[in-house]
């Protein structure tokens, strides 16, 4: 059996029900409520009052992939980081795309905490100062 026909038919059935139901201004809440909450989360976790005290997650940005593979790690950290409630720290010094590094490219992650340096409090058992992910 084919899978393309069914499957344009149960996102027609999921659209008239949508239309239906009359809640896309719930809906459109919905979203930009939580995009409001990430945002504000991650700018408060990358922008820390004390990045000496701030717990981190060291992120290196030195794979031998492509380009898009890269930046696919640089997103896992983010999630990693977001998820744990660390502030990211991207290490790109090895980074082959531009000598200068991540920032030299793109903003910084963060305005405030760019340093893996300070006192950070890893949950994670084995790991000194901060957590290195590779």
């Amino acid at each position: 059996m084919e899978i393309a026909p069914v499957f344009r038919s149960l996102l027609h059935v999921l659209d008239t029900l949508k239309a239906r139901d009359s809640f896309d201004d719930w809906r459109l809440k919905e979203s930009l409520d939580l995009s409001d909450l990430v945002q504000r989360r991650l700018e408060y976790l990358q922008n820390p009052p004390d990045c000496r005290t701030a717990r981190k997650l060291v992120c290196e940005l030195n794979k031998g992939c492509g380009y898009g593979c890269q930046l696919h790690h640089v997103v896992y950290c983010f999630i990693v980081a977001y998820a744990t409630r660390r502030t990211l720290i991207l290490d790109s010094k090895e980074w082959s795309y531009s000598r200068g590094g991540w920032e030299e490219v793109f903003q910084p992650v963060s305005k405030t905490c760019t340093s893996p340096e300070g006192v950070s409090n890893s949950g994670w058992p084995g790991k000194g100062m901060w957590l290195l992910l590779k």
